[in-house]
């Protein structure tokens, strides 16, 4: 739809389904591309209890980057120590071990008449 007096490419359906959702996209690639990053120095500085701070904000890209490489590469055993997710006999044991917890009463709501 073209407003009167308006362009004619921004009312193009070619537009926005081009140049627009490609931005989009580019976009949204990197956000992705930002969050793996993240993800890949906390991973990397973590267990540095002093000093982690300073690390986790001083980082070198490069080197947080080649992680990548290394997490194709590594074992589910290596991934979980990597991301201290507990194996699976450890969480077998803590959840047989686990008290049920006790069943909540929803709250009784009271409708008012129309």
């Amino acid at each position: 739809m073209i407003k009167e007096g308006g362009d004619q490419c921004w009312g193009a359906d070619d537009h926005l389904y081009g140049p627009v959702s490609l931005g989009l996209a580019a976009s949204a690639l990197n956000e992705v591309a930002q969050y793996c990053e993240d993800l890949f120095a906390l991973t990397a500085f973590i267990r540095e209890p002093y000093g982690f701070v300073e690390r986790i904000t001083k980082y070198n890209a490069g080197r947080v980057t080649g992680l990548a490489s290394k997490l194709a590469d590594a074992s589910n055993e290596r991934l979980r120590g990597l991301f201290m997710f507990p194996d699976r006999a450890t969480i077998s044991v803590g959840l047989a071990q686990a008290k049920t917890p006790p069943q909540q009463k929803r709250p009784f709501r009271t409708r008012k008449p129309y």
